[in-house]
């Protein structure tokens, strides 16, 4: 692979990993308990808000998903000739742009 080459994320991956940071954060917070100061305790507090928000960013995220997708899956079953002919619509103008890039 080249240094060009991008990785595709899915939702599910970048979930994941945000849990897994959260996760490594709660580890590290439980690892300075025994440190003291106050900047330390500042720190401390900073990283609890941090991760708080962090959790409740990823759940109103996939509820916001679940929602959008709701709401897609049913605007494609009232118009499906229509969603097949912006879908074909969109390929064709990517295909055109990526055979375009690539000359």
């Amino acid at each position: 692979m080249t240094d060009a080459t991008k990785t595709v994320h899915l939702p599910e991956d970048t979930i994941a990993e945000l849990r897994d940071l959260l996760r490594e954060a709660e580890e590290v917070l439980a690892d300075t308990g025994a440190a003291g100061g106050e900047k330390i305790e500042a720190l401390r507090e900073r990283l609890r808000v941090a991760l708080f928000e962090g959790r409740h960013a990823i759940d109103r995220l996939r509820e916001l998903a679940r929602r959008r997708a709701g709401e897609i899956d049913l605007q494609v079953r009232a118009h499906p000739y229509e969603s097949v002919g912006i879908a074909i619509g969109v390929g064709a103008l990517l295909g055109f742009l990526c055979s375009r890039l690539m000359r």
